[in-house]
């Protein structure tokens, strides 16, 4: 059985999107379908903008807008997503 896609998005304290991504390195044909027609059906991303990558979480501070960021594999806590960045 194939498992499905899960989207997420994050925006910033002002509203502008920061990223689109799924937990784990998953077909970027199929997340960029499920990602564009849930999310950015206003503005919908190409194929080439699609990555595979890593995010993470890094404790929060008062005021800190991004406590999640795009990590690399090798940073703490890691985990490998399939994402399109709007804002770096």
């Amino acid at each position: 059985m194939k498992k499905q896609i899960e989207v997420f998005d994050y925006r910033t304290q002002d509203g502008d999107l920061w990223g689109v991504w799924a937990y784990g390195h998953v077909d970027k044909s199929e997340f960029l379908a499920k990602a564009n027609n849930e999310v950015l059906d206003e503005e919908p991303a190409q194929i080439e903008d699609v990555i595979h990558t890593y995010l993470a979480d890094r404790p929060t501070h008062e005021g800190d807008e991004h406590p999640t960021y795009w990590a690399k594999k090798q940073d703490d806590d890691a985990v490998a997503v399939t994402a399109v960045k709007m804002l770096n």
